[in-house]
This record gives structure tokens, C-alpha cells and sequence, in this order.
């Protein structure tokens, strides 16, 4: 049944896939059309209209691989309060998790390479980087049963860790305003409130502003998956402080695998 309400989502929600078009799944692989036909009437991220005016949608299936599916406007529909709210209850908190990730890589660091001179350079950042990265693996991915490949760690977002700001009325945020001659470097946005729940953000990396220097990873470096009033903002990164916001495991697991069909 097509859907008829009026409301339209904004890139970044979560909407409910109502049915699949007639054929969409003639020619596709079994595994394929077993993932699609498992989240028809689930929720499935939004992430936009494309040229043809066909809703973009995207999907962790339970292998971990991440589907995109392009069907008609007609066939989602916004979640309704009861969905969110059922959906949200699935998400675990795991702040406690991080922090004892961040305080052991950063005591590695400042007691271990910072104090020796010879150890101020480059190189041995790039060293430690590596370190951290088995630590993330061992400390957090191991301890909540999920993978995520090494080569990822701290460059592209991990959808299954979502930053929570948690001030009532409103955590300072730093928004990325890229710069024509600058994409990246500049954090200056005017938007520098968030609210909670008015935003999704997923964890990046810990931040500090200098890497030569003792650490303190005192931000979480995101990426704005949805960002509601303000869809201009949607895929820049931002920073949030630690202790202005709190780490929530997700369901959505897995490395990309992109599926896409017209």
C-alpha cells in the first residue's frame, strides 16, 4: 500500500520501508533479496531524494554488509512516535567502554613517548596511531562483539557508535565550515548549539588540538548523519566535548557493501 501521508523526511532519519516495488527483487542474488525483504516494515535510514525524486535508503544486514536501495517516495513513510521510540530502547550506553579506551591510550602516550625527547617527531606519532588502533580493536570492538576493519579506525565513521550530546538545553557543538581553499582545518560554523536528540552524530576519532604535545583526547571528532532545522550541515564533521555527551552502541554493524538498483 502506497503511503499517503504528506510528512517528508529529512536526510538522516530513520523511515519505515513500506513494501517493495513490483519486480525490485527479480535478478538480484538470494542473499540480496533475503537482507531487503528482511527490512521491509523496519526501520531504514533515509540518506536522500536523488535526481530522479527516488528516496536513497541504506541497511545493515546480519553479515554486517551495507546495502543501498532506491525505490519511490510512495513506498516509506516517517516513523511515527512509537517507532522511535522502540527503536531507540534497542541503543546501549558504553561511555564507560570509551573512557577506559581513552584513558589507556592516552597513559600510553604521555607516560611512554612524550616524556623521552627523542620521541617528539612525526614518526612516532604515526607509530602510536597504529598502537591506538589495536588498543580501539581490543579495548572497545572486542569488548561489545563487533568488528570494524583497522584501515578504518579513526578515518571514516563508525555507524554502530553514536555520540549523544546530553547538556538539556543545548551542548556546544563545533561545526566544520569548509572553505573553498580549505575543505577541512576550519571548525567555525555558526550553528555551535546542539540539543539532545536534535542531531545523530557518529563517532570518528578522539580529538586534541595538538598532537605534539601531551594528549588529553578531550573531544569526540563526529560526522552529522541528520541534523534537524539545519540539513545544510548533514555529512560535515563537528567536535563535542567528553563530558558533554555520552557513547551509545547501536544494532547497524559491518563494513560496506554497496547495493544499488534503479
Amino acid at each position: 500500500m502506497a503511503n499517503k501521508d504528506d510528512a517528508k523526511p529529512e536526510p538522516g532519519n530513520r523511515v519505515i520501508l513500506i513494501e517493495l516495488p513490483p519486480g525490485f527483487l527479480n535478478d538480484l542474488p538470494q542473499e540480496d533479496q533475503q537482507a531487503i525483504e528482511a527490512v521491509v516494515g523496519q526501520p531504514i535510514r533515509f540518506n536522500e531524494y536523488d535526481a530522479d525524486g527516488r528516496a536513497e535508503l541504506e541497511f545493515r544486514d546480519h553479515n554486517g554488509c551495507l546495502h543501498k536501495v532506491y525505490v519511490g517516495p510512495e513506498f516509506i513513510r516517517v516513523m511515527n512516535r512509537s517507532e522511535r521510540d522502540k527503536f531507540e530502547s534497542g541503543i546501549q550506553e558504553i561511555s564507560n567502554v570509551f573512557d577506559h579506551y581513552r584513558l589507556s591510550a592516552r597513559t600510553i602516550w604521555n607516560t611512554a613517548f612524550w616524556p623521552d625527547p627523542d620521541f617528539h617527531n612525526w614518526d612516532s606519532i604515526e607509530q602510536f596511531h597504529e598502537i591506538e588502533k589495536l588498543l580501539f580493536r581490543e579495548l572497545v570492538l572486542a569488548k561489545v562483539d563487533r568488528d570494524w576493519p583497522l584501515c578504518d579506525l579513526f578515518v571514516n565513521a563508525i555507524p554502530i557508535f553514536q555520540i549523544v550530546p546530553s547538556l538539556v538545553h543545548g551542548t556546544p557543538i563545533m561545526i566544520q565550515k569548509p572553505r573553498p581553499e580549505a575543505p577541512t582545518g576550519y571548525w567555525d560554523d555558526p550553528v555551535n548549539l546542539i540539543k539532545p536528540r536534535q542531531a545523530e552524530l557518529l563517532f570518528i576519532a578522539y580529538f586534541d588540538w595538538n598532537e605534539m604535545d601531551y594528549i588529553d583526547l578531550r573531544y569526540y571528532r563526529v560526522k552529522i548523519v541528520s541534523f534537524d532545522g539545519y540539513p545544510e550541515l548533514v555529512g560535515r564533521e563537528a567536535l563535542i566535548e567528553r563530558p558533554h555527551a555520552t557513547v551509545h552502541l547501536t544494532s547497524e554493524t559491518g563494513f560496506a557493501q554497496e547495493l544499488t538498483r534503479a
